[in-house]
């Protein structure tokens, strides 16, 4: 985490640096964030353990176990509920899915996520895969 150092001292106080440091713990820990990930940025920025944990939890962009290469986000917001978000999430081949018990399910090369909000309301049902979005998404009928 060589690039950490000089990106905190970007920001005026080291807590700021929490986000990008765990950006790149994420990257250096093979793309998700281990207990042993969040330790070192904690420690790194004189922060506890639970306080770093709680941004890496609360933020959706942190992976805090493997995941697939491609990583689809099913919004989930009351308008893409609306519109069939549980639906589109039973139609990529979780057709076992329990959105209530997993927030991720992992199938081979893809990695399925329930997001809260894509932001893309006026379009639901919002998937994002990646950097991309993909908007009025429908279920198969």
């Amino acid at each position: 985490m060589r690039s950490f150092e000089e990106i905190a001292s970007h920001y005026p106080e080291r807590k700021a640096a929490c986000l990008p440091g765990l950006w790149i713990a994420q990257r250096e820990y093979g793309g998700y964030l281990t207990p042993a990930a969040i330790q070192e940025v904690a420690d790194r920025l004189g922060l506890s353990f639970s306080e770093v944990e709680g941004v890496a939890t609360f933020y959706t962009m942190y992976n805090l176990r493997p995941r697939g290469r491609h990583h689809l986000e099913v919004c989930t917001c009351l308008t893409c509920a609306v519109m069939g978000a549980y639906e589109c999430g039973a139609h990529t081949g979780a057709r076992t899915w329990d959105w209530g018990r997993a927030d991720r399910l992992r199938i081979g090369k893809f990695t399925l996520s329930e997001a809260e909000c894509l932001d893309f309301c006026g379009a639901a049902t919002v998937v994002q895969v990646g950097d991309r979005y993909f908007t009025n998404i429908t279920a198969p009928t």
